[in-house]
């Protein structure tokens, strides 16, 4: 069984942990699903499998020819992912 992005879990914790507004956690959000349509994350949203992610979409085209700044909050918007991830596994 696949497992979904928890976007509403995720949203709160980029608000508390990292101080965002909601505005930009909204923000942060629409990242991913702008990365969702040039990549499927769907296979990559354990823990074990989330670094990979990065790798696969840096080999698209369509990733690559977006401008450098797009890419870079594209990837600090996985990376959030990945850390708010790495945290639940803990509990």
């Amino acid at each position: 069984m696949k497992e979904e992005l928890d976007t509403e879990g995720l949203k709160n914790w980029i608000m508390e942990t990292k101080r965002y507004s909601p505005h930009s956690a909204r923000d942060v959000l629409s990242r991913l699903k702008r990365l969702d349509k040039l990549l499927s994350f769907s296979d990559f949203l354990t823990l074990e499998k989330c670094a990979y992610y990065l790798v696969e979409i840096e080999r698209t085209t369509e990733f690559n020819a977006l401008s450098i700044s797009v890419k870079s909050q594209m990837r600090k918007a996985w990376r959030f992912y990945c850390e708010y991830k790495s945290g639940l596994s803990q509990i």
